[in-house]
């Protein structure tokens, strides 16, 4: 069965494929209850089924459509985003997560997604983002990867008890979400050394 997933390598969410019993890091596509018009709703849906089916570009295009009837949907501007990001265009990427999240900041797998690129970014920004999520997530994977992006953080600062906690948050989050661990190996071979 095909899922869509996200890379646990703190990079950037892609669509995968993951394993029958491996459960997605985030809901990358989603209805929600914030739509306000039908159409809107089915053609988010129309393109939830087309992404799951491989056909972005024809998901891209019923999310657009989506937008004639709410120009201001965070789910529709956020799938917009995901779309952008299955092409490796993180600029558009980034620009419709920010749309998303002006649209609702409450958005969270928009506000995961655009922690994302901003890490990826070296961007001081996504420690703000990070903690965001932390502070309004209740999934295990978004605190997970957003405790790893911290725990990576304070790495890089040479923060090694910081990195340390937050690493143990993050697999426990993880853990419990049954996300693949594969990724968050590599910090956790790292902090054995760390002084």
């Amino acid at each position: 069965m095909n899922k869509i997933c996200l890379a646990l390598c703190c990079s950037i969410v892609v669509f995968t494929s993951c394993g029958e019993d491996e459960k997605p890091l985030t809901h990358i596509i989603t209805g929600n209850s914030q739509f306000t018009t039908q159409e809107a709703l089915d053609l988010n849906s129309e393109g939830i089924n087309l992404v799951n089916s491989g056909d972005i570009s024809g998901a891209r295009f019923k999310f657009e459509e989506g937008l004639t009837y709410e120009p201001n949907n965070s789910t529709l501007l956020g799938n917009l985003g995901n779309c952008a990001l299955s092409e490796q265009d993180y600029t558009t990427a980034k620009s419709f997560f920010q749309k998303s999240i002006q649209a609702d900041s409450n958005y969270l797998n928009s506000v995961v997604n655009y922690a994302s690129i901003l890490y990826d970014e070296n961007n001081d920004s996504a420690v703000y983002w990070n903690q965001y999520i932390l502070r309004k997530s209740a999934d295990d994977s978004q605190l997970g990867l957003a405790n790893l992006r911290l725990a990576y953080d304070a790495f890089n600062h040479d923060s090694c008890l910081i990195a340390r906690m937050r690493y143990d948050l993050a697999i426990m989050y993880l853990t419990k979400a049954n996300v693949d661990l594969t990724g968050a190996e590599k910090l956790g071979t790292e902090l054995v050394n760390c002084q």
